[in-house]
Formats: structure tokens, C-alpha cells, sequence
């Protein structure tokens, strides 16, 4: 794990509610986080095989052989 502390002020962002809904993010609408390269991207997940499939990997590996 690499942690970096930041002397400055970290950027906020703030998008109001009507402006998420525009984008999709409405109530029980499952998202996704994902961080690569310091990118930490969210985006919603509209396609239930899909939700499954990263529902099933977020599992941890004792749950896969019984422990």
C-alpha cells in the first residue's frame, strides 16, 4: 500500500442531486468504484450480469473454498 500526504488543500467536488440523476445515479442504483493509477472512477452498473459478476469477485477467498 502506498500512502502519499498532501500539504494542500485536496480539490473537492460537488455535483447536486439533480445533476447525478442526469447521469444516472438515482436511488438503488448500483455503482462501481474502481481506483487505477490515483483515478478513482465511479459508474453506475445498468446490466444485472454484470452486477453479479463483480457482486461475486468483491467476495472474499475463504468464501470461495468453505472456510
Amino acid at each position: 500500500m502506498n500512502i502519499t500526504f498532501i500539504k494542500e488543500p485536496v480539490p473537492k467536488l460537488t455535483i447536486t442531486g439533480g445533476q447525478l440523476a442526469a447521469l444516472g445515479f438515482t436511488t438503488y442504483t448500483p455503482i462501481r468504484l474502481m481506483l487505477r493509477d490515483n483515478v478513482l472512477s465511479v459508474t453506475t452498473v445498468t446490466h444485472e450480469a454484470k452486477w453479479e459478476e463483480l457482486c461475486e469477485a468483491s467476495q472474499p477467498a475463504a468464501a470461495e473454498s468453505g472456510n
